[in-house]
């Protein structure tokens, strides 16, 4: 699925990444028992496993660094010391040329935080990140 260049129009690129969580990413990670921590949001939680799965579309967001560490240590004050895995839905290739730099800037800083028991970006590493939460298996997939 590719992604559409709505030129920086912040709503048109959340409808397009909350339809491409909904109708793909979702339903792979229900299948492996994953279910919504919240009633809103993205982020989802094996209980069976303890493995939280953060999910978002790209690295855009200015403190999304700061806001994942704090996200960190809520969720491991609030579930006993989960394995916790960043999912970017969209692809690199799909970064906007613009913001290409900042965006791979703040994904290698996300991917360098050791408290991160995953790290992947967009759809085609689904099924790798689908085979290492099953085996409990630590990863970086990005391409």
């Amino acid at each position: 699925m590719a992604t559409l260049n709505y030129c920086g129009n912040p709503p048109k690129d959340r409808e397009e990444a909350q339809f491409r969580f909904e109708t793909i990413f979702q339903p792979v990670l229900k299948n492996a028992g994953f279910v919504s921590i919240a009633r809103t949001g993205n982020n989802m939680i094996n209980p069976k496993t303890n493995q939280i799965v953060i999910v978002t579309s790209a690295p855009s967001n200015l403190m999304i660094v700061k806001a994942t560490e704090q996200l960190i240590r809520k969720y491991r004050k609030e579930y006993e010391t989960p394995s916790i895995t960043y999912l970017f839905t969209r692809e690199i290739s799909d970064y906007p040329e613009g913001s290409k730099l900042v965006y791979m800037a703040k994904l290698k800083k996300i991917s360098s935080m050791n408290l991160l028991d995953g790290v992947a970006t967009g759809m085609s590493m689904l099924p790798n990140v689908v085979s290492k939460l099953k085996n409990n298996e630590p990863f970086r997939l990005i391409a």
